[in-house]
């Protein structure tokens, strides 16, 4: 099988969505070896970010609109090019899918970290808030299966987005080992009894 993945947060975000990209991607690649990996990104910030999985190609845009109109590649054109790689399913790792998506033939995943902006408008700009609407509006009518990485985004995207809740699975966010210490069932019922 041919995944795609919507790998800008991996090359340009050094925190956050970056993080959650960076093992997600690694980790399908890693354990599910049969499957070839694509890993479309309009740029690459630092290229010690992140190394990619040894068999994982790596999408740039093709042309010079896509190489200094990012955001209009990564939105408008990017659904023309899975189409064209013949990928199988894409997965939008951050809130979006490229528009057309759903008239490609490709099956998608979205995963949805959260509905701050929904929840809290105020915290945002008028402008933010209606390009990300529009995009998670967009992303979950057309994705074929949506994740969210809690029981509370689970809610807030059937709340605000009025979702079908059975099209959407509950995929906890991984840890990184370099992020991960064992602690002794002492220190576990310690903690779970002050808190």
């Amino acid at each position: 099988m041919r995944i795609g993945f919507d790998a800008k947060r991996a090359y340009n975000n050094f925190s956050g969505l970056g993080n959650y990209s960076r093992y997600v991607i690694s980790n399908i690649c890693r354990f599910f070896p049969e499957n070839e990996c694509l890993l479309y990104t309009p740029s690459i910030a630092d290229p010690d970010l992140f190394h990619e999985p040894e068999d994982a190609i790596v999408k740039l845009p093709r042309t010079w609109i896509g190489r200094y109109h990012r955001s209009y590649w990564r939105s408008f054109r990017l659904a023309h090019w899975l189409n064209a790689d013949a990928v199988d399913i894409y997965h939008g790792l951050s809130n979006e899918l490229p528009y057309g998506i759903h008239r490609s033939g490709v099956k998608s995943v979205i995963t949805i970290h959260d509905l701050i902006f929904l929840q809290y408008p105020g915290l945002y700009k008028p402008f933010d808030r209606y390009v990300y609407r529009k995009k998670v509006r967009y992303g979950t009518r057309v994705a074929t299966r949506i994740i969210a990485v809690s029981e509370q985004t689970r809610q807030d995207i059937i709340r605000f987005l009025s979702v079908d809740p059975t099209r959407i699975r509950v995929v906890y966010q991984g840890c990184h080992r370099q992020f991960y210490n064992r602690v002794s069932p002492e220190t576990k019922r310690y903690i779970s009894q002050q808190f």
